[in-house]
């Protein structure tokens, strides 16, 4: 089974019903291109880029074909990959890709999405000259304290990102 999440979301998003599906299912859940932790998005690829990264992963992980799940650009990706002939079955929620042909929609959000993308790679080396000062860490440190302390559940950042590899049937 392939898991895919939504626009600007991770693989993170299947937590919750990781386990269940791991007892009946290997299990794929990657971080789409050009998402936090997914490989880099090649805007000149457009859709055809995003699809093609979730065939390489299934590729690696040795899945022919799979049974996709997704939700709203997961979905669009689940629907793709189908035509393509690599799905088993489909289940896509909401899914993305309902816009008519030629409509400027889908590129000026990807575009858009990689306008963040860079934003945030500048954040990200700001936040490293920050911590790499005694100062910067003691700050990091009590700002993260407070937030955990107040959300309903923390994570680690390092495990946030990436992908979830495919597991085997127990």
């Amino acid at each position: 089974m392939v898991c895919l999440h939504g626009f600007m979301d991770t693989w993170r998003t299947w937590e919750l019903v990781l386990g269940a599906l791991e007892r009946r299912h290997d299990v794929l859940a990657p971080t789409l291109a050009g998402h936090a932790g997914g490989p880099a998005f090649d805007d000149a690829l457009g859709q055809a880029g995003l699809v093609a990264a979730v065939e390489r992963a299934m590729d690696d992980a040795g899945f022919q074909t799979a049974h996709l799940v997704g939700n709203s650009l997961g979905g669009y990706v689940a629907l793709q990959l189908a035509a393509r002939g690599r799905a088993t079955s489909v289940v896509a929620l909401a899914p993305a890709g309902g816009w008519p042909k030629g409509d400027d929609f889908y590129p000026a959000i990807t575009r858009r999405q990689a306008e963040m993308h860079r934003a945030l790679q500048g954040a990200a080396l700001a936040a490293d000259a920050l911590v790499s000062t005694v100062a910067g860490r003691r700050r990091a440190t009590e700002v993260t304290t407070v937030r955990s302390s107040t959300s309903r559940r923390s994570c680690s950042p390092t495990s946030s990102a990436g992908s979830r590899p495919a597991t085997r049937r127990r």
